[in-house]
């Protein structure tokens, strides 16, 4: 009978130590992962973070061999840009429109921990947590400017403005050009102006780069304020993707899907 017990006794020890081993976070995914391999989350950050300020980024990350050697934090950017320019004289649209879409900052390592790990472990997580504080750059600020704010066209690009110019300004009425480049900002003589016209009223060759290269921000302000009307309009965002790689000191890496975040 009392065999019997020890029997029983020793199969329920068994059962308790199994139990403890299949309920170890940390032994389970480094077997899913590879024995050796650490593995690496990153919480999700906020959708929309102020340009100019701190967000944190935080990692939860582990190693069934517990010997972590780094961990790093890497970012990319990408930017849209829409924008419209119109004037409207003696009932005539003239327009362009401009969009750009594309990765402005390449994907580079903006935070790394390489020492100290002891201090971000966290016995509820079972699992280093570390957080970094990232500054969102301030050329990251999204904007929205519309007819009333005509005035930041002194901020965009010089690419933006030559676009601007260059499908606008040779379109635009002889009249309207000899008021504002001659009367208005005085950018020609009369004379000057007056040659860059055939007799039967045509722009000559190279006439129209000419007025394109003497066109600047003022210039296309001042065409806004004398057209009938205008239309202008300059919307632009950037998105922000952040990921996390972990190292051991065997130089095993575990890596996290991308986080993405706007700036406004």
């Amino acid at each position: 009978m009392k065999s019997i017990k020890y029997i029983m006794l020793w199969a329920v020890a068994v059962m308790i130590l199994a139990s403890c081993e299949q309920n170890d976070p940390i032994a389970e995914l480094g077997d899913k992962t590879g024995y050796d391999v650490p593995s690496i989350y990153m919480n999700v950050p906020k959708p929309s973070v102020t340009a100019g300020e701190d967000m944190n980024l935080t990692v939860r990350y582990w190693s069934k061999t517990d010997d972590i050697a780094k961990v790093a934090i890497y970012a990319r950017a990408e930017n849209e840009t829409v924008s419209e320019y119109t004037l409207v004289i003696d009932n005539v649209s003239f327009s362009t429109n401009y969009e750009s879409a594309g990765e402005i900052v390449e994907r580079s390592m903006i935070k790394e921990k390489v020492s100290d790990f002891n201090s971000d472990w966290q016995t509820t997580s079972n699992a280093y947590v570390s957080t970094f504080a990232y500054m969102v750059p301030s050329t990251y600020e999204a904007i929205d400017a519309k007819k009333k704010d005509v005035a930041y066209l002194h901020s965009v690009s010089a690419e933006v403005l030559n676009m601007y110019a260059t499908s606008v300004v040779p379109a635009l009425p002889r009249t309207f050009l000899n008021m504002i480049y001659v009367e208005r900002m005085n950018i020609y003589t009369q004379e000057e102006f007056d040659g860059l016209y055939s007799e039967e009223g045509e722009l000559l060759t190279g006439a129209a780069d000419d007025l394109v290269s003497k066109t600047s921000a003022e210039v296309l302000i001042e065409m806004t304020q004398r057209a009938d009307d205008y239309q202008f309009s300059y919307k632009s965002s950037t998105k922000m993707f952040f990921d996390a790689e972990v190292y051991t000191s065997a130089d095993r890496m575990g890596e996290t899907t991308e986080r993405e975040s706007s700036a406004e």
